[in-house]
């Protein structure tokens, strides 16, 4: 059975702008340079969204799955983590994430909102994923309601034992969970800052 989560761990320090780099308007940030109420902000909707378990697990797309939804080299079978190691290794995966997606969106006019709606999102496609999809060209275009509006195409799913395509719209493939999130993340990136609740609450 997995351990509650009790408190939100401290945010990750933002990723540090070069001294001779201009800075971003007042409220106004680039993904790199994101400030550190949207780091804590996008940290506190994936452990809600994600959940944090301590055992590894095969998701439902067969991908083994630790700590809230951490992937890949770091993840051994069989082997239990501690809050600890949830800590570093979500913190370090939203603070290289976001240096990511700030190589591939360069803009420095982005929004709170903005920033936690698709750290979120590429949280979960994956940095590729979201460096290639329409979506980023549309946000270096500053399309941003279309660029909203492609995270819904971002709702099927692969099944790693058939191959086959599945559409996460459908409650009955099991996976409804993926497209109830992408409503979410779509709300927020349209401005809703409680699209995420009661993960959090927008601050007052």
């Amino acid at each position: 059975m997995n351990a509650p989560i009790n408190k939100l761990p401290p945010p990750p320090a933002p990723a540090k702008r070069s001294s001779s780099a201009a800075a971003p308007p007042v409220g106004k940030m680039g993904f790199a340079t994101a400030t550190a109420l949207a780091v804590a902000l996008l940290w506190a909707s994936l452990i809600g969204s994600e959940k944090r378990v301590y055992l590894p697990y095969l998701d439902v797309f067969g991908v083994l799955t630790v700590c809230a939804g951490i992937t890949g080299p770091g993840v051994t079978a069989g082997r239990t983590y501690s809050d600890m190691e949830c800590d570093l290794l979500e913190g370090d995966y939203i603070t290289r994430m976001l240096a990511r997606l700030g190589s591939c969106v360069q803009r420095t006019d982005l929004v709170l909102h903005q920033v936690v709606a698709w750290g979120h999102f590429a949280y979960n496609v994956g940095n590729v994923g979201f460096c290639k999809s329409t979506a980023a060209s549309y946000l270096n275009s500053n399309r941003d309601a279309e660029a909203c509006d492609q995270i819904m195409r971002w709702t099927w799913g692969t099944s790693r034992r058939t191959g086959a395509r599945i559409d996460c719209s459908v409650r009955a493939n099991k996976c409804y969970g993926l497209y109830d999130r992408r409503l979410r993340e779509r709300a927020m990136c349209q401005g809703d800052m409680n699209a995420f609740k009661p993960a959090w609450r927008a601050p007052a």
